[in-house]
């Protein structure tokens, strides 16, 4: 929502002033692909505590403003901000961070390398292992998965039938059969649809899904993960 915290907490002061509505960029609300893994999790298919494990690792955004402290802050506080809310918008509240970040890159100021921790007060967690700091061109290997008490939800599977594109795996190892949930991929919609909702808040018809409450959350719990990654504390919230 900003870079500081006394920056949102004047941008809803402004807000509450002038008696209007904010939203917050937050498009994975409106993508139907990431709303899937929420719907089968919320549906308690493969348990709680949840265990969502995101790994990718890349040169980055391409303005080197990104990956300075004082300006874009890193993977963590830019990109992972979409992680962050989606996971507080699916798990609740979280109850502490821990980051072991570091600055990679010659020139980044930002902790632009690390893993942060994510537990939330419903016991389920998170864990990003985010990287800005390869050279140009260079990527990482991926990891996007849930894994639960009862199984995984998953991309893909090597059990049972032929795996169909755009389709989740709920793997339940020998327990029952896998199952495969289509989803819709279409990222350029979700932004569409963002969009659309920002006009009709404008006009007076709806209210953010994610506005000023959900973007100071998100703003106090990765500011959390980077006090950790400088000061080598898990930070409690």
């Amino acid at each position: 929502m900003t870079r500081t915290m006394q920056q949102a907490e004047e941008l809803l002061a402004a807000v509450e002033k002038n008696g209007v509505q904010m939203q917050v960029g937050f498009v994975r609300r409106f993508d139907p692909e990431w709303m899937k893994w929420r719907e089968q999790i919320l549906a308690d298919k493969i348990g709680r505590p949840v265990s969502w494990r995101n790994a990718n690792a890349s040169f980055g955004a391409p303005s080197p403003w990104f990956n300075q402290e004082e300006q874009g802050d890193g993977p963590f506080m830019d990109g992972c901000i979409h992680n962050i809310d989606f996971a507080l918008y699916t798990f609740g509240p979280a109850k502490w961070a821990f980051l072991n970040g570091r600055s990679m890159r010659d020139g980044n100021t930002a902790l632009d390398t690390g893993t942060a921790t994510v537990r939330f007060e419903s016991g389920d967690e998170m864990m990003l292992a985010w990287s800005w700091g390869l050279p140009s061109g260079s990527t990482g290997g991926g990891i996007f998965d849930f894994l639960g008490p009862k199984g995984t939800l998953i991309y893909s599977s090597d059990k049972g039938p032929k795996w169909k594109e755009n389709h989740l795996v709920l793997d339940y190892g020998e327990t029952q059969e896998a199952e495969q949930i289509p989803f819709t991929s279409d990222l350029d919609a979700a932004f569409g649809a963002q969009m659309d909702e920002f006009i009709a808040v404008a006009r007076g018809e709806t209210l953010p899904r994610a506005g000023g409450k959900e973007g100071l959350a998100s703003m106090k719990l990765v500011l959390a993960i980077l006090e950790s990654g400088r000061t080598g504390e898990v930070v409690h919230l």
